[in-house]
């Protein structure tokens, strides 16, 4: 599923209805198990969870 948005909140927002409330409680465990420095952000056009690259320096 491709939802569009240029940012993490763009797309949380623009997903489906339907698709919306399980998203949303998937995106929140996900990030409540994220290694320490990991975030939310726009990856290949799309929400991923990434090292930013501010940590990579």
């Amino acid at each position: 599923m491709k939802t569009e948005g240029k940012t993490v909140t763009e797309i949380l927002n623009n997903v489906p209805e339907e698709r919306k409330e399980v998203f949303q409680k998937l995106h929140n465990v996900i990030l409540e198990n994220l290694p320490e420095g990991f975030e939310a952000a726009i990856s290949y056009g799309g929400l991923g969870y990434v090292v930013p690259h501010s940590l990579l320096s």
